[in-house]
């Protein structure tokens, strides 16, 4: 099963607080009993000083749509590919453990555990990084996948 969005405007500050607009979509793809979420960004062609700017203000889109579209939603992957020009490239995301919440075991009561497991997973969870310096082409199934 896959299911495809439509494209939506996702409006968020800049670094210097201004108005910046993304195009997205979300992709859920279901294979093995998995569903993978993707986060389709779409960079248009004409620069202006409304649209997506800077590499670094993935992170702020990306919590944004996560936290709008995905909040509570558990999804065994997530992924983010960036369309422009001609060309898609696919960006890991990352979060902090530290923002898991700890526990207390009773084997070891003064050490702080996180257990995590797929299934515990939910969006908007913890606020995710985009690794732009780790970018690769999508692979070609995705690439295909998201032509309109």
């Amino acid at each position: 099963m896959t299911y495809k969005g439509d494209f939506k405007d996702a409006v968020f500050p800049s670094a210097d607080r201004e108005a910046r607009v993304a195009r997205y979509r979300l992709v859920l793809i279901e294979m093995n009993l998995r569903v993978s979420a993707v986060i389709h960004l779409r960079r248009e062609d004409r620069a202006a000083r409304y649209q997506f700017g800077s590499e670094r203000e993935f992170d702020v889109v990306v919590n944004r749509i996560v936290n709008t579209e995905l909040r509570g939603v558990r999804v065994d992957s997530m992924r983010l590919v960036v369309e422009s020009d001609q060309s898609s490239i696919e960006y890991p995301l990352d979060f902090n453990a530290a923002d898991i919440p700890a526990r207390r075991t009773n084997i070891q009561p003064w050490l702080d555990a996180a257990e995590l497991r797929s299934r515990d997973i939910v969006g908007g969870r913890v606020a995710l990084f985009v690794d732009v310096d780790a970018g690769r082409p999508a692979e070609a199934w995705l690439t295909e996948l998201l032509r309109d």
